[in-house]
């Protein structure tokens, strides 16, 4: 099961690596991503990047297919794949978040009962549920 998956992974890995040429532009995913001097386990950090960031893609490395070559801001080291994105992110986090806690709430004063049965009826306190 495990060897399945580190090949499904490094099947991945190789179908981004294809789908990009040295040279292109790709995007940072995830927040305080750390680009690495080498791949390493304790290899330095050169520099973290957010979200969104624009990366220049120099390639797989040929030992660790999951680690990924990037340039920028005249600095050089290695992301780990998944954190890297060949799309812009939409919009900002902060956007997306506030619309999400827009929706739930929306979502959640329509479940309300607004007459019946369980209109009335409020949570349960310590202090007033039955003792077993």
């Amino acid at each position: 099961m495990r060897q399945s998956a580190v090949v499904l992974a490094l099947l991945l890995c190789a179908g981004v690596a294809w789908a990009l040429a040295p040279g292109d532009r790709v995007y940072i995913r995830g927040r305080d991503v750390a680009v690495l001097q080498s791949t390493a386990a304790n290899a330095a950090t050169v520099v973290r990047l957010q979200p969104g960031a624009a990366v220049v893609w120099r390639g797989a490395d040929k030992k660790k297919p999951t680690w990924h070559h990037v340039e920028t801001s005249g600095k050089s080291g290695f992301v780990y794949f998944a954190n890297l994105s060949t799309t812009p992110p939409a919009s900002s986090n902060t956007e997306g978040a506030a619309a999400m806690v827009s929706t739930t709430r929306a979502s959640t004063e329509s479940m309300k009962p607004k007459s019946g049965l369980h209109a009335n009826l409020t949570p349960a306190t310590p202090s007033s549920s039955p003792a077993t």
